[in-house]
């Protein structure tokens, strides 16, 4: 059906309008949609990895702790055992050969840093072994020196200091505990 305004001011047909079609359109969105989901997949991958690598560190860490405590609680069983005097535990950290404390375990010579390597038994106090522990991937030591008073036979404070290091992913970890102990039973 033709209109009378379909025709021109020549009596010819008008030619048709050009209509905007929207080819390539949908192909704008779909790359606008993919570039957001790519930068949402990102970041979710991101924060994943870091999540695991913290939770991982946070791991070691606590491992760590508990390695430093128990060390501690064995100088606490070595100081405490019937069959050692205080003299014997204060000679832990005067003695060149015996435990000297280190801040580090990089700075362990050998013979001179020492751990305790099993547990009191009924027999006798914790055995104390040379030059570091380890228990994968950690590394540790322990050592005494005197910290109050005159470290002697009969008194002073002795502090038995432990350093727990480990590596992850080529990056150096540490964790340091220390308590002081002293003759509380006079013997």
């Amino acid at each position: 059906m033709i209109y009378a305004t379909d025709w021109n001011m020549k009596g010819s047909l008008k030619p048709p309008k050009l209509m905007l079609t929207e080819d390539g359109q949908a192909l704008v969105e779909a790359l606008i949609a993919i570039s957001v989901a790519i930068v949402v997949v990102s970041a979710l991958i991101s924060l994943s990895i870091f999540s695991l690598r913290n939770s991982k560190e946070s791991s070691y860490t606590a491992q760590a702790t508990s390695i430093a405590q128990t060390q501690l609680e064995y100088a606490r069983a070595y100081r405490d055992h019937s069959s050692v005097a205080w003299s014997g535990f204060v000679a832990l950290g005067q003695d060149s050969t015996a435990c000297l404390f280190a801040p580090t375990i990089s700075s362990v010579a050998s013979g001179n840093r020492c751990y305790f390597g099993l547990p009191l038994t009924s027999v006798g106090p914790p055995q104390l072994n040379r030059p570091a522990g380890s228990s994968a991937p950690f590394q540790y030591i322990i050592g005494f020196s005197c910290v109050a008073g005159t470290c002697n036979q009969t008194g002073g404070t002795v502090r038995a200091s432990v350093v727990v290091e480990w590596t992850v992913s080529g990056k150096s970890y540490s964790v340091y505990n220390f308590t002081d102990f002293t003759n509380w039973r006079g013997k």
